[in-house]
């Protein structure tokens, strides 16, 4: 694909004019926007949900996860980015090598002390043939199968379900409710102890397949494909287990490791 810069200004030119600011001062505006939504989805599904993302590395996929992953991560003081080899293709990657996994479901609406747990057991069961047979349907090259049991429960008068793992084994009224309040404490940081309800039974088959045989001396990054603020001319070898380099005026240095991850990290 060749870039063509000067269409790239021209089609900024018109927003910058509306803005009375420069063209590159334009584009920067919208680089900054794309980082802050990409940074608030993030937090989304951590801040919002009592997790620290500083606490986990941040990982860049896709063919432009490249131009926002350090500025998202410094949006959100995490420390650590990672750019798997072939980073840009990850995604066509993972459809390739993940597991197949189909999930069966059945509404209860039932308050827990009313639940009888053989009866549970026998729901459990049907949704574990369900889901198989869709799995057998759909499913090549399963080398084995597994399976995860859960259910959507909550406090009696809320309207938020938290989906609570329970194994795959026959489980008591206590297990469930144990296992409800663990939840609960981990995504709201309080249990209330109240009288709770299942709405929905849930049995996921996982199709575990074959995997795919990797080379190990898959193309390295080059330092090319690395620059940012200055011109790195010299490649990183698989032989070098870990390169340094300052990006001024930033904290962050970057190295790449033998199998060809490159990770950036805030000194």
């Amino acid at each position: 694909l060749k870039v063509d810069p000067q269409r790239s200004l021209e089609v900024i030119r018109p927003l910058a004019a509306h803005f009375q600011v420069g063209v590159v001062e334009a584009a920067q505006g919208i680089y900054r926007l794309a980082t802050a939504n990409m940074a608030q989805a993030i937090r989304q599904i951590t801040v919002h949900k009592g997790i620290d993302p500083r606490e986990f590395t941040l990982i860049s996929f896709g063919g432009a996860g490249g131009q926002h992953a350090v500025s998202v991560a410094r949006e959100l003081e995490m420390r650590w980015v990672l750019f798997p080899a072939n980073a840009s293709v990850l995604s066509a990657f993972g459809l390739l090598t993940a597991d197949l996994r189909f999930t069966a479901t059945k509404s209860l609406w039932t308050s827990l002390s009313q639940v009888e747990p053989p009866a549970l057991e026998e729901d459990f069961q049907e949704l574990q043939t369900k889901a198989v047979a869709l799995l057998r349907r759909e499913g090549t090259d399963i080398v084995r199968i597994g399976f995860e049991r859960s259910a959507d429960v909550r406090y009696i008068g809320q309207s938020w379900d938290v989906r609570v793992p329970l194994g795959d084994s026959f489980v008591s009224r206590e297990d469930i409710h144990a296992a409800f309040e663990r939840a609960y404490m981990d995504r709201y940081g309080l249990v209330l102890g109240d009288p709770v309800e299942i709405t929905n039974l849930h049995v996921t088959a996982i199709g575990y397949i074959r995997p795919l045989e990797l080379s190990a001396t898959s193309a390295a990054p080059t330092d090319e494909a690395l620059k940012y603020d200055i011109e790195i001319t010299k490649k990183l070898g698989f032989n070098m287990a870990r390169k340094h380099v300052k990006v001024e005026p930033s904290r962050w240095y970057y190295w790449c490791d033998k199998l060809g991850l490159i990770v950036w990290q805030d000194m």
